[in-house]
């Protein structure tokens, strides 16, 4: 985003935290590891995952957000 103007500054965001970026499972469906990412919000923001996918022995699912 760019802002246009004099004084125009970024918004400063209103909550950080770290949330999902990827799942690792086994078979049948045991959580082998989580990966995080952080994430900085102004308003808002919406979850998104994928279907699981299988590479080698382990399935994986990934997110990925909208923020606003």
């Amino acid at each position: 985003m760019t802002l246009v103007g004099i004084g125009a500054s970024k918004a400063s965001a209103v909550w950080v935290g770290d949330v999902p970026l990827r799942d690792k499972v086994t078979g049948s469906g045991k959580l082998v590891s989580r990966t995080y990412k952080t994430l900085r919000v102004t308003n808002g923001y919406r979850q998104h995952q994928t279907a699981y996918y299988q590479i080698g022995n382990y399935l994986y699912s990934d997110y990925w957000y909208d923020t606003y």
